[in-house]
């Protein structure tokens, strides 16, 4: 009976895998059902619990399997991950915290994380999913376990070495047309696929199709950006604008290139004649030789002045954009990533120019000089080709693992120097820790990884220039004793052999060149594709294409509905609130309630998941940016300072107005500001000051700026009672006409507002007067007033 259970389950196994490879054969749609368990681009979740995703990929990842599985437990998103990259082990991609598990009846194969078997697909890094989720109520699955097998699938997903397959997360549930059930086909053969939760906020691979304020990436990291290797196309169209010094550049080089053939011939003029015994006729060689040289001198000055203009140039150019994206990009990511992204990685870009013009000169220089070779020895010339043809292969082939190994060595270098970073501004927190051993041990190993990769980055760059002067050694050699044979014939003259030798000389430097080009090349696309993955960062958040105006005179400022959620988790829900010109409302409640979150929405810091928010009637998402930032001006709780002068911070982008600013500072009860003198420079970021000073000279540089509207974020934290009374007094006065909404932990501070905002738990859960709000009568949204 065991043989025969076993013969049974072999024939089993082979007619699903039979039937498979006739699946992935087929023209079906993607999608489509394989013989149970398939679903269709488009399909709705179940009216319980949403698509079912189990683990493995049917048909050799031609559609994914999902089945209307019962509930799992409430709370839990339903939905696919937007993204797909190659997996490791199952562990790689662990569940958030406390996520249940959808664990199918079957064990799991042995073979479920490892590779896949030959001719088996997954699918490619980026791959979306399609199709429509189930209802914003619906409870989903978040975990599918590898190596399980899903009902009426036609073959054991384990086969392929899935590593799991991961659904939205804990305490998120799906609206309509966000989540999919379907998987694209993919192009070709891969390693085991894996998907992650972390793909919806941006983690991994190509972004997602952002819905209403889903799937942008949360942050500026490099890490999270990760596009496909850059071509040269796209680094010849940085230079596409300097076409015309190029062109300039590319004549004095032919011009340059010339003159080592030149050389070589009238250097056989010259053994000719002192053959001969005639030492007259050497003068006018020798003149010509000299006036050679020195149009080549002026020819490469002037050569080397355009190409380095336009070299840095064009560095310059990349700086200013990815400066500028990341101001526009939602904050985040390592400080010292973008610093070396800004400085190393964008002056090594300008080595492409570099490698160009060799490009173009080495191959000239070789052209002369094989012509003089050839016209001086015609019977060497075809053992010359075959014998240099394996150097000319060694020059370009050498250069392969240039561009990864760069990549690798500014990856090192850039998270070198953000622990640099790190170190510097937490300083005294690493003192006061004791911890200053274990960092510098941390750093050690941070510097250990970049020596290595800087090393190895050396010693290949000069393996290929090496091995091409080895055969061009190997090859005259030869070529020696070859001609030796032919003057012993007489049908070549020492003259012509020495011409010849020298030409040839001459031409293992353009051949060593040749590998040099390839390796600046790649060192260039290398760091042109770290510029790349900077430039492809989404703006915070994005700009209308048709920007409406705000209206004249005072404004009100509106949450209609508004939800937030970040990292999974539900920061504000459905918040319909309304502040008004000529009154201060305070926001008031527990930390990490929503409040700030609330206020940054209102200078639209980041754009609500639902609902919208309204300023003077018109939608934020309509309004253009610079008029925006005139319009609303922000104290936030991250409160920074320049390293400039006190008059340069205050009136940061306005002007260095003297009257003004001592007007502001004044307001702000920053009079010792006015004492020191505004043209005092302020040490970097403000050290040196209080916390209560740097808090006022950002208070009074948001009143310089005679915004209609006022955000502040505890604006007297750190001030004492007394100046903080006198702060709130002279917000009031300049707050006439004027929207101003304050987050306040202070009980004095919302004590003075016109009305306060409780908001707790994201939330809002009353609005009133002081009295009512602090004073124990509390009134609700729902209660009557």
């Amino acid at each position: 009976r065991a043989t025969r259970a076993t013969r049974a389950a072999r024939a089993a196994r082979a007619a699903r895998a039979a039937r498979a490879a006739r699946a992935a054969r087929s023209d079906l749609p993607v999608g489509e059902r394989t013989g149970g368990g398939g679903v269709r681009p488009g399909g709705g979740g179940g009216a319980s619990g949403g698509p079912l995703v189990r683990a493995g990929l049917a048909r050799c990842g031609v559609g994914a399997v999902a089945e209307r599985g019962p509930p799992a437990a409430p709370g839990v998103g339903g939905g696919l991950a937007r993204c797909v990259r190659l997996g490791g082990p199952p562990g790689a991609c662990p569940p958030p915290a406390g996520a249940p598990e959808a664990r199918s009846s079957r064990p799991p194969h042995r073979g479920g994380g490892g590779r896949p078997r030959r001719g088996s697909l997954g699918p490619a890094p980026g791959d979306r999913c399609r199709g429509r989720g189930g209802g914003r109520g619906d409870a989903g699955v978040d975990r599918a376990v590898p190596g399980g097998r899903p009902d009426r699938v036609p073959h054991r997903p384990a086969r392929l070495g899935a590593a799991g397959l991961w659904a939205g997360g804990p305490g998120r549930s799906v609206a309509p047309g966000v989540a999919g059930a379907s998987l694209l086909r993919p192009p070709r053969p891969l390693w085991p696929p894996r998907l992650c939760a972390g793909a919806l906020s941006g983690d991994l691979g190509a972004p997602p199709d952002p819905g209403p304020g889903r799937g942008r990436p949360r942050g500026g990291s490099l890490a999270a950006v990760r596009g496909p290797p850059v071509t040269l196309r796209r680094y010849l169209a940085l230079l596409r604008p300097h076409r015309g010094a190029l062109l300039l550049a590319g004549l004095l080089l032919a011009v340059t290139a010339s003159v080592p053939g030149l050389a070589v011939w009238l250097l056989q003029g010259a053994l000719q004649r002192l053959l001969a015994g005639d030492a007259e006729g050497l003068g006018p060689l020798v003149a010509a030789f000299v006036a050679l040289q020195l149009v080549h001198g002026v020819c490469v000055v002037l050569r080397t002045a355009i190409s380095k203009r336009v070299a840095w140039s064009v560095a310059s150019e990349l700086r200013l954009r990815v400066h500028a994206a990341w101001l526009a990009a939602a904050p985040g990511g390592a400080v010292g990533d973008r610093i070396a992204a800004l400085t190393d990685e964008v002056d090594q870009v300008q080595y492409g120019v570099s490698a160009l013009v060799t490009a173009l000169r080495n191959p000239l220089t070789l052209i002369g000089l094989s012509s003089v070779a050839i016209s001086v020895a015609p019977t060497l010339a075809l053992p010359s080709l075959l014998l240099l043809l394996p150097a000319v292969g060694a020059a370009w082939l050498g250069g392969a693992r240039i561009r990864s190994l760069t990549v690798r060595s500014r990856r090192a270098r850039a998270a070198l120097v953000s622990l640099l970073q790190e170190h510097l501004s937490g300083h005294e927190t690493i003192a006061s820790l004791g911890v200053a051993e274990l960092e510098v041990g941390r750093l050690g190993q941070l510097d250990r990884l970049d020596r290595l990769a800087r090393i190895r980055l050396e010693v290949e760059r000069t393996v290929p220039a090496v091995g091409v002067q080895i055969l061009v050694a190997g090859a005259l050699a030869v070529l020696l004793w070859i001609g030796a044979g032919h003057i012993a014939a007489g049908s070549l003259s020492p003259a012509s052999l020495v011409a010849f030798v020298v030409a040839l000389g001459l031409s293992s430097r353009p051949l060593s060149g040749l590998a040099e080009v390839w390796s600046l090349l790649q060192r260039s696309l290398g760091a042109l594709q770290r510029v790349e993955e900077a430039l492809q960062l989404p703006p915070r958040v994005p700009a209308p294409s048709s920007p409406l105006a705000l209206p004249e005179g005072a404004l009100i400022l509106s949450w209609e509905q508004a939800s937030v959620s970040l990292g999974g988790r539900r920061i504000l829900e459905a918040i319909t609130l309304q502040a008004r010109p000529s009154e201060i409302l305070a926001l008031v409640g527990e930390t990490g309630g929503g409040k700030t979150t609330l206020l940054r929405l209102g200078w639209r810091a980041l754009d609500p998941d639902e609902g919208r928010i309204t300023l003077g009637g018109v939608d934020l998402r309509r309004i253009g940016e610079p008029q925006l930032r005139r319009a609303v001006a922000v104290v936030p709780q991250d409160l920074f300072l320049f390293g400039r002068s006190l008059l340069d911070n205050v009136t940061l982008g306005l002007g260095p107005d003297r009257g003004r600013a001592a007007w502001a500072l004044e307001q702000a009860s920053a009079g010792f500001a006015l004492q020191r003198g505004l043209d005092a420079i302020l040490p970097e970021g403000g050290r040196g000051l209080s916390g209560g000073e740097r808090q006022r000279l950002v208070l009074a540089r948001a009143l310089l700026r005679d915004a209609r509207v006022l955000l502040l974020d505890e604006p007297t934290s750190q001030i004492d009672p007394q100046t903080s009374a006198a702060i709130l007094r002279a917000l009031r006065a300049v707050g006439a006409g004027r929207t101003v909404i304050v987050v306040a932990h202070d009980r004095a501070v919302a004590e003075r507002a016109d009305r306060v905002a409780r908001i707790e738990s994201g939330r809002l859960v009353g609005v009133g007067s002081p009295e009512e709000m602090l004073g124990g009568v509390t009134w609700t949204a729902s209660s009557p007033r």
